[in-house]
């Protein structure tokens, strides 16, 4: 398995790294805009040469940059994975919000990602307090993603981690967040179900410029 960044904040996906103890490589980070430092399709066609199987960690939210026309395109994760072509798994955080409020965000993110023609396929719930949630609210849950096209592949509690954690790559203990980390992905994320949605990778040829002036129109229409 391989994880490659989207941008140039490679701090983000060390803790990943070093779960499957691979060393910053330079396909490691996708060129957006000005951060980063690979084009898309040379980070892919190089990881992919050594890996079986590749994760491409979004930057920021997945519309984060997609208005800024100042920059070379791709700007935004959208835009990376419409290119990409392949499946996207979305990530949400359930601790500002709630679970109730996370539900709304992802259908929203969903509805829009898949008319701008994003192979959305599933959602990962993260960070979730489970106290409540009982057997019916998880199938109500499971039956709105599915009426929305995709899957809920997994629900995973927040961890409680010794130390702060301001600065990761200084302050988590790594080999606790590892075990913690591993243990709660077999243990909450449907592991099966996520190697079956997934998919190649696809070259697609996309007019980032129509792509905005389309985001634009679901905004506004």
């Amino acid at each position: 398995m391989g994880i490659i960044k989207v941008g140039g904040d490679i701090r983000d996906t060390v803790s990943s790294l070093y779960l499957i103890k691979e060393p910053i490589k330079e396909y490691s980070s996708i060129k957006i805009g000005e951060s980063g430092w690979t084009p898309l399709e040379q980070a892919v066609e190089e990881a992919a040469k050594k890996h079986d199987f590749l994760l491409v960690e979004g930057a920021m939210s997945a519309f984060t940059g997609l208005l800024n026309d100042n920059y070379k395109r791709p700007m935004s994760t959208a835009e990376v994975a419409a290119a990409l072509g392949a499946s996207t798994i979305i990530v949400v955080g359930c601790d500002k919000e709630g679970i109730e409020g996370a539900l709304i965000n992802t259908l929203n993110y969903v509805n829009i990602l898949k008319r701008l023609g994003v192979n959305t396929t599933g959602v990962i719930l993260n960070k979730l307090r489970v106290s409540y949630i009982t057997d019916e609210i998880k199938q109500t849950m499971k039956n709105a993603f599915q009426n929305a096209g995709i899957e809920l592949l997994g629900m995973v509690p927040r961890l409680d981690l010794e130390g702060r954690g301001m600065i990761p790559e200084i302050e988590i203990r790594y080999e606790d967040f590892g075990a913690q980390a591993i243990d709660a992905a077999e243990k909450y994320i449907d592991l099966d179900l996520l190697a079956r949605v997934a998919s190649p990778p696809l070259k697609v040829e996309i007019d980032y410029k129509g792509f905005m002036e389309k985001f634009k129109n679901l905004l506004t229409n």
